[in-house]
């Protein structure tokens, strides 16, 4: 299984590149059903109406885009996960092909972002679909917090690897954004809870706290700018504060009404991690670490269950230092740890796309485990 991966992650990451090229890196979004001008129209600019036609088209088992007149886009988001993996990939393969496309797609995201007008901090992005989610209402490329800051963090990326001071600048940019012109929902002393667009918002997000705190932490390894450091725990520590037995979050902090899932609680777990890490900060480390043990529960409740397993090992490399160092715990045991889980879920099912995905990530991530690996 092992051998199979390292013989073809390269030819996957070309083939997927040359479809990505052909494609112009556009496509369609799980949310973008308003782009349709059919059923745009057919809103009347109603607020049940647009979330209906969203979850329909989001959900149909049939693709109506191309039948609704819905044209393929660029979404900003996606264009940053393209960036840094194509950032990631020069630096661990030295391929100017990967750096050509890097630099492309940040020029790309330099000339469309969503402050030409002037009407904000920075650089801010959105996504390039109208949204309408229970909460608020967000015109197509209105800013949020979610997309500029993942664009922020492919600029800080390509400032790392390529050395270019405008990337620096747009980073920059989009951390002024995040702490200039989103609402801040609640502070104290310690705590700080950012909303997710720039307008009235009063739904409270746990989520994209730590993401905020995870790019303003790696800013302030560039900047040691104490703003950065300050603003990254005070949101740190409204995530942790609100996590539920010390181990999972709700999407929002209305429990009520708000669900705990993997997804969420697997990307603040991440994001804790590498603030905690970038700061050198481990207050946080008992929460952390509870949080491995809510995945375990989930695979003793059902040890079949593929995803249970895929959960867990992203739990324990979200732990893994790719430097080398365990922080968490011991590193060769770490990563054994990591691989056991994904090959179990692939034991189970071996066409589960996120296992194979996740394991590759390690291979290519981490150059050095790669190199050792003998098949």
């Amino acid at each position: 299984m092992r051998c199979l991966l390292r013989t073809n992650y390269n030819t996957v990451i070309s083939k997927l590149t040359d479809f990505a090229i052909q494609n112009d890196f556009a496509g369609y979004s799980k949310h973008d059903g308003l782009n349709s001008p059919i059923l745009h129209t057919l809103a009347f600019n109603n607020k049940w109406l647009r979330l209906l036609f969203i979850q329909a088209i989001m959900r149909f088992p049939v693709n109506l885009r191309p039948f609704l007149f819905t044209e393929k886009s660029r979404n900003p988001k996606g264009i940053a996960l393209f960036a840094k993996g194509y950032l990631l990939l020069f630096k661990a393969t030295k391929n100017e092909r990967y750096k050509t496309l890097a630099e492309e797609l940040l020029d790309w995201l330099m000339e469309n972002h969503s402050n030409k007008d002037h009407q904000f901090s920075g650089y801010c992005w959105g996504y390039n679909f109208i949204w309408q989610s229970p909460f608020f209402y967000a015109p197509k490329y209105f800013p949020n917090l979610t997309v500029s800051v993942f664009s922020g963090e492919a600029f800080l990326l390509g400032y790392k690897v390529l050395q270019h001071e405008k990337y620096l600048e747009y980073a920059l940019g989009a951390a002024e954004y995040v702490l200039n012109d989103l609402p801040v929902l609640q502070e104290t002393p310690t705590e700080k809870c950012l909303g997710y667009v720039s307008s009235d918002v009063s739904e409270m997000v746990i989520n994209i706290n730590s993401m905020a705190a995870a790019f303003l932490s790696k800013l302030y390894i560039e900047t040691k700018n104490a703003k950065y450091k300050e603003n990254a725990v005070k949101l740190v520590n409204f995530v942790t504060n609100n996590a539920i037995d010390d181990n999972r979050w709700t999407y929002t902090t209305d429990i009520e009404h708000s669900y705990v899932d993997n997804y969420h609680t697997g990307g603040i777990i991440d994001e804790v991690l590498e603030t905690m890490e970038a700061l050198n900060y481990w207050e946080w480390k008992p929460i952390l670490l509870k949080a491995v043990k809510y995945y375990k529960k989930a695979i003793e409740a059902n040890p079949d269950d593929p995803d249970a397993w895929v959960n867990l090992g992203s739990a324990y490399a979200s732990f893994f230092n790719w430097d080398g160092l365990g922080k968490l715990f011991n590193v060769s045991e770490g990563f054994e740890q990591i691989i056991e889980c994904y090959d179990k879920a692939l034991e189970i099912d071996p066409e589960h796309e996120e296992a194979w995905d996740k394991l590759g990530d390690i291979y290519v991530i981490n150059k050095e485990l790669d190199e050792a690996i003998i098949c």
